[in-house]
């Protein structure tokens, strides 16, 4: 998807939207896609549904703007912590 078009943000919005619509408000949080869980077990079993909805529809994650594992992060200019 080409982001120099105007609409491309909301575009890929939408798309993310459709595709994680079983887990939003659940597990996942878009703006980036942030997976959130409890316990190591929860986020490992959420992480996998993620990762195989993306790698369904051809999605792909780039491992050099990944992060896992997180006990906290700063994120949207919050921190948070467990």
């Amino acid at each position: 998807m080409s982001f120099g078009l105007c609409n491309a943000p909301a575009t890929f919005m939408r798309v993310m939207k459709d595709l994680f619509r079983y887990f939003l408000d659940n597990f996942v949080y878009l703006d980036d896609i942030l997976v959130y869980s409890r316990t190591w077990d929860e986020n490992l079993c959420h992480m996998k549904k993620v990762l195989d909805v993306m790698k369904n529809e051809k999605f792909y994650v780039k491992l050099s703007k990944s992060e896992f594992g997180k006990n906290s992060l700063v994120y949207l200019g919050a921190t948070y912590t467990d």
